[in-house]
């Protein structure tokens, strides 16, 4: 609880500086996303197959795994193998969106 009031105090650029300055003396890297979308496609195609019995997935926590996965340079929605060639569509046909 303190250390969430002490967060909310600090105006947002410092608190970015006062992150990176912290994850530099800890040797980690800092990588910028942007978080565009990043709700609906992790909702859309990460909350179902990431559920288990024991495990409740929340839209949040889809966005998170749509973020890390932009953030590592993986594509963030599923996408399924595209059909059979066909003779009229033999040449370049385009991969299939996944169901959710």
């Amino acid at each position: 609880k303190r250390f969430r009031q002490l967060i909310s105090g600090i105006p947002t650029g410092k608190l970015k500086a006062r992150l990176v300055s912290m994850a530099a003396e800890m040797d980690l890297s800092i990588v910028a996303v942007d978080p565009a979308y990043t709700s609906m496609w992790g909702n859309q195609h990460w909350r179902k197959p990431m559920r288990t019995p024991h495990r409740k997935m929340s839209r949040h926590d889809a966005a998170g795994i749509a973020i890390g996965r932009r953030a590592l340079g993986h594509p963030i929605r599923r996408r399924t193998a595209p059909p059979p060639q066909h003779q009229s569509d033999a040449a370049g046909h385009r991969t299939v969106q996944a169901r959710p």
